[in-house]
């Protein structure tokens, strides 16, 4: 039984690197839960074991099953497939990770590779966005931060900071690299799919966190 109730970003909190469902979210399904247990027999036959829970914001459904025990048994779709010890709330072999929904300019201006101008001297490695230098631990598990610190000066890796101001070259570094970086942010990385969108190969560095297929 797939439960058609999705938490969005709009129930997010933020903190500083602290993301949670905001009480409204947890309400939501605390809500629906009840609904589903007062409206027919489904729920107590097994226990909620063979319904489906949407989670679609980055944090999946991090502390969910801790707020509310009785969904300790169901089956979470979310995209960030991380355990507990990661920030998440994934359970490898039980849930399922499903990939993110990108904004809609950025897969198709990924795929844009016709009349593309070419890179002179394009680099090995690309990797750009979110750095959060001054949390180097609890962000992207350290990953980022040390990229940036190895390899700021090296001509083969390229690490920069931020991907908003300019992203047609965003696009364009992305589709000429050979590989692209897709270091774990507060949870997963987009990037493993806007690189395949680029025709770029991933270097996944997500210990733990369990991709959408895998």
């Amino acid at each position: 039984f797939l439960v058609p109730v999705h938490v969005s970003s709009g129930m997010w909190q933020l903190n500083w690197g602290f993301r949670d469902l905001l009480p409204t979210g947890v309400r939501v399904h605390e809500a629906a839960l009840q609904y589903i247990k007062e409206s027919g027999p489904f729920w107590s036959r097994k226990g909620g074991a063979d319904h489906l829970w949407v989670f679609g914001h980055d944090q999946g459904a991090w502390r969910i099953r801790a707020k509310l025990p009785e969904l300790e048994a169901s089956i979470f779709i979310n995209v960030f497939g991380a355990a507990e010890a990661q920030r998440g709330g994934h359970r490898h072999g039980h849930d399922i990770v499903c990939p993110p929904v990108l904004y809609s300019g950025v897969p198709a201006g990924l795929l844009n590779h016709h009349g593309r101008q070419r890179i002179a001297n394009p680099p090995l490695a690309f990797f750009q966005g979110k750095l959060n230098l001054h949390i180097p631990y609890e962000y992207s598990f350290g990953i980022r931060q040390g990229l940036y610190k190895a390899h700021r000066t090296s001509g083969a890796i390229l690490v920069r900071e931020g991907h908003e101001a300019n992203r047609e070259r965003y696009f364009e570094l992305m589709s000429a690299s050979k590989f692209c970086v897709a270091a774990a942010g507060f949870g997963f990385s987009t990037r493993v799919y806007e690189s395949a969108a680029a025709g770029c190969v991933p270097l996944i560095m997500m210990d733990g966190v369990e991709s959408a297929y895998e």
